[in-house]
């Protein structure tokens, strides 16, 4: 029994991701409870959260797998209009949406290529 529980413990720890992405709604929750001073940690781990989430997308918008946002240079998504459109998910879909594809939603909605 203790083999197969640390081989077990093994294949979880070479399976999970050092770091596995925050949905949409957890997101949320840390954004509330931060806004309401109960959580004095979410302000660094929401920005490290959104700084991966833009960083995925400018190296995917330069690889050329973004082809349907169209940012001018000089316009910027601010945080309260990426809060907004989060918000404006409904409840299931943010629970499946992880902050990446949530911020890419989002500069497709504000930056549409027409």
């Amino acid at each position: 029994m203790k083999k197969v529980a640390t081989a077990l413990a093994l294949s979880l720890a070479v399976s999970t991701p050092a770091h596995a992405e925050m949905s949409v709604d957890m997101f949320l929750q840390r954004f509330t409870a931060m806004r309401a001073g109960k959580d004095p940690q979410a302000s660094k781990i929401l920005r490290n959260e959104m700084d991966r989430a833009a960083r995925t997308f400018q190296e995917r918008v330069r690889s050329g797998a973004i082809r349907d946002v169209c940012v001018q240079s000089g316009n910027t998504l601010e945080p309260e209009q990426l809060v907004n459109y989060f918000r404006s998910l409904p409840p299931p879909q943010r629970a499946m949406t992880n902050v990446t594809a949530g911020f890419y939603g989002a500069m497709k909605k504000r930056f549409p290529c027409w």
